[in-house]
């Protein structure tokens, strides 16, 4: 195997950075190599907040560039002053050929956004949700209306939490076909004849799944509601399918990622009971 400076972020958003170096490693090893990365190894022993223990962190490790045969840098959430100042002008100044790396179908939002960071995702779990599942392909509903002037999402409220109106994409059926179909089977409404639905752009879920997200008002609707097996069909503001303020909400990172592309930034103001 092939001996190689590993290099990619690691202060700031710690525990992203540490579970992204595994995922790091693990394409290193897939290609043959046997990867060094010192930020791994010095940062649990030295206090990377200490601006003199880093600094002898990274440059300890440095010296070990001399058995390397290149450094690789991964730079899916771009290149951090560490990695330029000390790795690129290090192997640069060795003559140390020098690679760039994005890994292979690899969703940044997907892996680690604000919600994230909100809640301090241990790396560990991160890189569980990552590496551990076959993503399943499914299809979801995003039904609105406005009462008073506040926004409202059709919602579900079951054993799991609360949701979105979704399930999984059989096989033979097309996302919008699926979506239909799980939006009457769990609330009882369904789309009108020639009714104005828009599709968001497939996207992973929060546990590695791919969504298929649908959104229309509910003008476009008719029926009446009926609870299902996946929960209790109710008119929420969009913040409890994000936030915990009560039930626990499935899918929130996903949720809120949809919600800002439909919606806009706005929806998440504090919510209020249901109309």
């Amino acid at each position: 195997m092939v001996p190689v400076i590993l290099e990619s972020p690691y202060a700031g958003f710690v525990h992203r950075n540490k579970a992204y170096l595994q995922l790091c490693i693990r394409d290193c090893v897939a290609r043959g190599e046997t990867p060094f990365a010192s930020h791994q190894m010095f940062t649990e022993a030295l206090n990377d907040l200490d601006p003199e223990e880093r600094r002898q962190g990274i440059e300890a490790g440095l010296v070990w560039g001399a058995f390397a045969k290149r450094s690789v840098f991964y730079v899916d959430f771009g290149m951090s002053d560490g990695m330029t100042k000390y790795g690129l002008t290090n192997a640069e100044k060795a003559g140390r050929p020098v690679e760039y790396r994005k890994l292979p179908n690899f969703d940044v939002a997907a892996f680690y956004n604000e919600f994230d960071a909100h809640c301090d995702t241990p790396w560990v779990e991160l890189l569980a949700r990552a590496v551990s599942r076959v993503p399943v392909a499914g299809a979801c509903v995003i039904v609105y209306k406005f009462v008073d002037n506040k926004l409202y999402v059709l919602g579900l409220t079951g054993q799991k939490g609360v949701g979105l109106p979704g399930g999984k994409i059989e096989p033979g059926e097309s996302p919008l076909v699926a979506a239909k179909r799980e939006l009457e089977e769990e609330t009882g409404y369904a789309v009108k004849p020639g009714a104005d639905i828009f599709e968001l752009p497939a996207r992973a879920t929060d546990n590695g799944d791919i969504a298929h997200g649908f959104w229309l008002h509910a003008k476009d609707l008719f029926g009446n509601a009926r609870d299902s097996e996946e929960g209790k069909v109710s008119w929420m503001q969009p913040q409890q399918l994000v936030v915990q303020c009560g039930p626990t909400p499935r899918f929130p990172r996903y949720n809120d990622w949809a919600f800002c592309v439909v919606f806009g930034d706005d929806y998440r103001p504090c919510f209020t009971a249901e109309p």
